[in-house]
């Protein structure tokens, strides 16, 4: 299997290319390899972000994320320990980091760092105007000189990008930039230098360049796709007639029929002689015939994605799965969902793990689709969706061996998707502390602050001790719930929520700091939050490869799939529970967790209970559930306490086995993003393998009280919001919690 080629470009020179030819120049820059190196270190410690000018900086940003989540072209270096003298001998033996004002070397000593570390797994191309780089001067016995890499230097770079036909300078530009090459500003070509590209004479002569090279890329472009279409088609062919589920023969019919209809579009000739050039023999009519087989209508326009879904939900031969979802990756390729599931295919495909593991590729096939089948239920939008199917991609690719070697030792499938969800939920968690601008953003405060307060920071100001604590609260309360808040020199009593201090003549303004004021109901549940903490974070340190700060985010992370405020308990304001109705139920359709509100409201109305207000709080048995799965086989959720307060505040027990139906909202969420026909995964099947109505929500023995007066959902004044429709609750999982995903469906089932 070849090789992948890394560009390893001195970010020093971002702002130099972004001047020049803004991010059409970066992505061809990029393009010249298959991934390339980010060293966010640098992009802080040497502010190489001070060279991107003020007004590019936020959409490099964007542009770093899209490379990273939708392109999976990113790969992140390792930080440098500049304390260690060892460090700084083996990554700067020159010993320049310090000799140019403010310069660390930073990019220099991480790109060298990762070459060593990966000589064996990536080919590199190294873009810079450092000669001493690109002279390779390490010293004579280094083990770089070991490491054999492509030079670049930034006047062919730059001299390159002039005639690029993706670039569009103008003269202004042209003019100046060529002025600053034959200036020497931008540094000399390098003697080793695989490619060296000569400076334009003229800007009429870069154009006419520039022209004929996008007509020849786009002769080239069309070629490839046809060849695509044509090998993609090739691997379909083999679908039909094998003995292949009717839903996978179904969704390959519907991807050919596109595909044939792009290529007549493209090549201008009619449908038959169109799939007779991509070696299609079947009709359109015959097409539709075996589409029409899974409900599936050529005849309408459908978003593309629901049939390649289904065929992941079916449990069957991993070629299969394979060669029908790179189809659609061919026939789609603008859908980036799709993209990102043909790059798993292909990952699948192209790893020499899973190819040697050939007794258990198939049993491998459940894993996968039980991870996507995860990703696609937890998504909050697509942009969640197709970053999450990347980081499974990255998994893939990243991790296979482990998988293989997991499912060798005899891992269940469900233990295997559990693992390749473990995985990719790290590779997010690792991204996102190493985002341009700061140390340390997206869910911490930074590590300097973790060791000055001995906590680590919810993100609104929230903290996880790392000892047992003095208080509750962030660093801003320094005493518990009822002591005093320290302000400059003085200290006043703390105020309760929405409550006016004395002495003061203006409301107190609620802040983000307030909304932690005690962890756990009680003392023993504050010990066993804390406790939990200490070992998620052990064990996070383990996962991140001793990575101090990813592993500190990728833990905290993980206490809050769990642990959280909620807007249906009758706690204080401020008690953050282990497994509230935040944590224990996706919230599907973004509105509150509307469909768990609803269902309890009903269960209430049916039995005749007039309630003023009602509550769901997690009991013994909601982590027991939610351990197991995020649902039952039936869809139900993890089981909660259901009770209620009367209009005099009497409060009343109804049920501990309250259980809202998640599989039907996650249907309803499907249907309202793809539409109709996707293949069920909740709710119970007839014989025939159709799925059954939505059942009603779940209460079992639950004792009916006496009728009350009357039932309503309304808020009184001062009371704590009632979880109703009038009320959405806290959102507060820095991200959607993990859990082991739902069994594949049962192929005899289907």
């Amino acid at each position: 299997m070849s090789r992948k080629k890394v560009i390893l470009l001195d970010q020093a020179q971002l702002g130099t290319i972004l001047k020049f030819g803004g991010f059409k120049a970066l992505d061809a820059i990029v393009a010249r390899g298959d991934r390339f190196l980010y060293v966010h270190q640098s992009f802080t410690g040497d502010e190489d972000v001070k060279k991107i000018s003020r007004d590019q900086r936020e959409l490099f940003e964007s542009w770093l994320e899209k490379k990273r989540y939708h392109g999976n072209k990113v790969l992140d270096a390792v930080r440098i320990n500049r304390a260690s003298r060892q460090e700084q001998k083996r990554y700067d033996p020159l010993r320049k980091a310090g000799t140019q004002g403010n310069n660390k070397e930073l990019w220099d000593m991480g790109a060298r760092k990762f070459m060593l570390d990966h000589a064996h797994e990536y080919d590199f191309e190294v873009i810079s105007a450092d000669q001493d780089f690109l002279d390779n001067r390490v010293g004579k016995h280094h083990p770089l000189k070991k490491v054999p890499f492509e030079r670049l230097s930034m006047k062919s770079a730059l001299s390159w990008l002039m005639t690029h036909p993706d670039v569009e300078l103008s003269k202004a530009q042209f003019t100046e930039l060529r002025a600053d090459l034959l200036s020497g500003n931008y540094g000399k070509s390098h003697n080793l230098e695989q490619h060296v590209y000569d400076v334009p004479e003229s800007y009429e002569a870069a154009r006419r360049i520039r022209e004929e090279t996008r007509q020849a890329i786009q002769l080239e472009d069309r070629k490839k796709r046809k060849t695509n279409r044509k090998r993609a088609a090739g691997k379909a062919r083999k679908l039909f007639g094998a003995g292949a589920p009717a839903i996978i023969t179904a969704a390959a019919a519907a991807a050919l029929h596109e595909l044939i209809t792009r290529e007549a579009d493209e090549s201008g000739a009619g449908y038959l002689e169109s799939a007779q050039a991509l070696g299609i023999d079947f009709t359109r009519e015959q097409l539709a015939d075996l589409a029409a087989e899974a409900g599936i209508d050529l005849a309408i326009t459908l978003t593309p994605v629901g049939p390649i879904k289904k065929a992941w939900d079916v449990l069957g031969n991993i070629d299969d799965i394979i060669a029908v979802t790179q189809l659609y990756g061919a026939a789609y390729p603008e859908n980036e969902t799709i993209q990102q599931m043909a790059g798993i295919a292909t990952a699948i495909e192209g790893s020499e793990a899973f190819g040697l593991y050939v007794d258990g590729r198939d049993a491998l096939t459940g894993a996968v689709g039980g991870a996507i089948d995860w990703v696609f239920g937890t998504s909050g939008d697509e942009a969640e969706l197709d970053e999450r199917l990347g980081s499974v991609r990255t998994a893939v690719e990243e991790d296979a061996g482990t998988l293989v070697q997991a499912a060798g030792d005899g891992a269940s499938t469900e233990q295997l998707a559990g693992e390749i969800i473990s995985r990719a939920e790290a590779h997010r968690a690792a991204i996102a502390t190493a985002q341009p601008g700061g140390e340390v953003v997206s869910g911490l405060a930074g590590s300097q602050i973790a060791a000055e307060t001995g906590k680590q920071v919810f993100d609104d100001g929230a903290a996880v001790p790392r000892e047992k604590p003095s208080g509750l609260g962030s660093d801003a309360v320094t005493a518990g719930p009822d002591g005093p808040v320290i302000e400059g020199d003085r200290a006043v009593p703390l105020a309760k929520p929405g409550a006016e201090r004395r002495g003061l003549d203006a409301p107190v303004r609620k802040s983000s700091y307030d909304r932690y004021q005690r962890l756990g109901r009680s003392p023993e549940e504050e010990a066993e939050a804390v406790a939990e903490y200490w070992e998620m974070l052990r064990e996070s340190y383990l996962e991140m490869d001793g990575h101090k700060e990813a592993a500190e985010e990728f833990a905290l992370w993980k206490f809050k799939q769990k642990w959280a405020l909620s807007a249906f308990a009758p706690e204080a304001e401020g008690t953050v529970l282990k497994y509230p109705v935040e944590t224990a139920y996706p919230d599907f359709e973004e509105d509150g967790h509307g469909y768990v509100r609803q269902e309890a409201e009903a269960i209430l109305r049916d039995n005749g209970i007039r309630a003023a207000r009602w509550y769901l709080t997690p009991n013994e048995r909601t982590g027991r559930d939610k351990a197991q799965a995020n649902e039952d086989e039936d869809g139900y959720g993890p089981r909660m306490t259901l009770s209620y307060e009367d209009e005099t505040g009497q409060q009343h027990h109804v049920s501990d086995h309250f259980q809202a139906n998640a599989g039907a909202a996650r249907e309803r969420r499907w249907q309202a993003r793809y539409g109709a026909g996707r293949l069920q995964t909740s709710g119970k099947r007839d014989e025939s393998g159709s799925s059954a109505a939505p059942e009603s929500p779940r209460l079992e023995n639950a004792p009916v009280p006496a009728p009350k007066p009357a039932f309503q959902t309304a808020q009184r004044p001062g009371q704590k919001p009632v979880p109703g429709p009038v009320s959405k609750p806290v959102r507060e999982p820095l991200m959607p919690g993990v859990a082991k995903p739902r069994a594949k469906p049962d192929p005899a089932q289907l």
